[in-house]
């Protein structure tokens, strides 16, 4: 474990006061003279509201004051607004509607604010609510995004034609379209990214107080950055002066993104407090959370790669629709257009043109797939990508030693009962310093003896002793990792003389601490003690990695140049697990 940087132990300082209950979140604060918040909201997707009639509501018991858009209007409160500016393909900037606090005219969203009422108490101010009398007249409403653009779809703006408020593009389009016309092969993918809500602990809060005597505001609210609070809802929302406004966030809670925006009902509690003289709390409760926080995502894309014969990239074409949801929150457009695009450019080309793919049964039993069902899921996903770019893969089937030797022995019987013609190995993953790999002895004797080859991992976290116990133990002719090996000469020598080849990852090496730095990494050093070292990734969603980034970091780190590159790989497919023909073929690829 690395004492400083990426992989170091970083001692925590919260838990104490949260697992004892002493915890501080918006909630937890009550002041005097509180009063609570309930909010009036729209049952309908898209409606104008013929009228409102609050009377009932303001003479119920408790009622401190009910208030509505045009309250807010007449208050000087105004529109939400949308903090960024993006440029279409026609030049023109996007569209961002207003936003009021409090809907007027037009409810656009199941959930729409309506109207606020305050109250001496939480339970008197919702028994008020449902009070409140709104006449909608219901308009067509579409749920669907691939729907909102069609011909004929009912428009949520009157100035926001076809309900598209930006149409973008980045990149060079005629070089990309040269790219796809000289093409050897074109991929092509449509993905649907559905729609997901945040569900934070505690839900958003807010606690607003005016002080009458200073003409100051203090908002305590569940955000994950009050300077943004303090800047939007002073400087354009225009509730109270920068430099009488104080905004506080306590404990969150969890926020996950959504907790990073302005929200209605913290401007409307800020207001209202100034309003009423008393200090005004809103706590949502887990429908509200569903119905009005910024949802994610929600993107329907069509992503097309072209690829020379090799394989290679030569152009990347995406296109995609996102759904920005009734109003453009704060940066919200941002999210699908300048964030998506510069995450595209990890376009590389990679020598590694083998790969072998982990299963591991006991994973697949955990999310409720059984051997087979993993296994078939798995292969399909190999042969799409043969038929789609020629990339050969097959399976190593993992135990994970923490589960037990006899669920081991379990996983190696299914292994030679159910054979199948994309499985290839035997491996076995996990914590080789609390589970020995000689425990496992049976186990890797059993798939042995049915003729299938093997691997272990060993030599990360444990020393050079967990390398020299697996050789001795298991019938193995790799080993994952064990680059702690170079910790003893003597070893490194023996694992040379066998012609033991080690599936190296530097990413996670550095990144879980087994090593501090590119240069303190033993990859070279055990090249040139003669030990048949490969580039692999490991756990690539986890790490954020891939071969890719593994070859591209031994080239900036390690020194390796393309000869030495092409000569790792060499040795991965001279040791991969995979028949004579396909062997021949992949290497004869890489002499080319």
């Amino acid at each position: 474990m690395a004492e400083n940087g990426i992989g170091a132990r970083l001692v925590r300082k919260e838990d104490q006061r949260f697992l004892t209950g002493k915890g501080n979140y918006t909630d937890d604060i009550t002041l005097t003279g509180q009063t609570y918040a309930a909010f009036v909201r729209s049952p309908h997707g898209h409606a104008v509201i013929q009228s409102i009639d609050t009377s009932a509501a303001a003479a119920a018991p408790g009622v401190v004051a009910v208030l509505t858009g045009d309250d807010a209007e007449a208050d000087g409160i105004a529109p939400l607004p949308f903090g960024a500016s993006l440029t279409g393909k026609d030049g023109e900037p996007n569209k961002a509607p207003p936003h009021p606090v409090l809907a007027q005219g037009k409810v656009r969203y199941v959930g729409d604010h309506v109207a606020v009422v305050i109250a001496e108490t939480l339970a008197q101010a919702k028994d008020a609510a449902e009070k409140v009398a709104v006449d909608y007249d219901a308009l067509p409403a579409v749920t669907s995004l691939a729907k909102a653009t069609a011909s004929g779809a009912p428009q949520l703006h009157d100035d926001v034609p076809d309900n598209v408020v930006l149409d973008w593009e980045f990149g060079d389009k005629a070089a990309v379209d040269e790219a796809f016309a000289g093409a050897h092969h074109v991929a092509k993918l449509d993905l649907v990214n559905n729609r997901m809500v945040t569900n934070p602990m505690e839900p958003r809060a807010a606690n607003a107080d005016y002080n009458t005597g200073t003409g100051e505001t203090t908002l305590y609210v569940t955000s994950q950055n009050p300077h943004v609070h303090r800047l939007v809802m002073s400087a354009f929302v225009q509730v109270a002066p920068e430099h009488k406004f104080r905004v506080v966030a306590p404990d969150v809670g969890g926020g996950f993104g959504s907790k990073i925006f302005v929200y209605n009902e913290e401007v409307v509690c800020a207001w209202a407090a100034r309003r009423v003289g008393r200090p005004v709390k809103w706590n949502g409760d887990r429908s509200e959370a569903f119905l009005s926080d910024a949802h994610g995502r929600d993107h329907l894309t069509t992503v097309e790669l072209a690829l020379d014969e090799n394989g290679k990239f030569l152009g990347l074409r995406v296109s995609s629709k996102a759904n920005m949801g009734a109003y453009l929150q704060l940066f919200s457009a941002t999210i699908p257009t300048l964030f998506h695009a510069f995450l595209l450019a990890g376009q590389y080309t990679t020598p590694a043109i083998y790969i072998e793919m982990m299963s591991s049964p006991d994973h697949a039993a955990a999310n409720g797939l059984n051997y087979a069902e993993h296994l078939e899921g798995i292969a399909a996903g190999i042969e799409e990508a043969r038929a789609e770019c020629g990339i050969e893969g097959r399976i190593i089937v993992t135990c994970v030693r923490h589960f037990g030797t006899e669920r081991g022995l379990e996983i190696a019987r299914q292994v030679v009962a159910q054979p199948h013609p994309l499985v290839v190995g035997f491996g076995m993953g996990g914590d080789e310093a609390a589970y020995p790999a000689g425990d496992f002895t049976e186990v890797f004797d059993y798939v042995a003896a049915a003729g299938m080859p093997c691997t272990v991992h060993a030599g990360e976290w444990a020393g050079p002793e967990s390398v020299s116990q697996a050789m001795a133990t298991l019938p193995v002719g790799r080993l994952g990792h064990g680059v702690r090996a170079i910790e003893d000469p003597g070893l490194v020598s023996e694992i040379a003389a066998r012609g033991l080849v080690l599936e190296v990852c530097p990413g996670s090496n550095l990144a879980t601490g087994v090593f501090p730095s590119p240069q303190a990494h033993p990859f070279n050093s055990l090249r040139r003690a003669g030990v048949a070292v490969t580039l692999n990734s490991d756990d690539p969603p986890y790490f954020a990695t891939s071969i890719g980034h593994e070859y591209d970091f031994a080239d900036r780190h390690f020194g390796l140049d393309e000869s030495e590159l092409r000569a790792v790989t060499r040795t991965a497919l001279e040791a991969a697990f995979v028949d004579d023909g396909t062997k021949a073929t992949l290497l004869a690829k890489v002499e080319s």
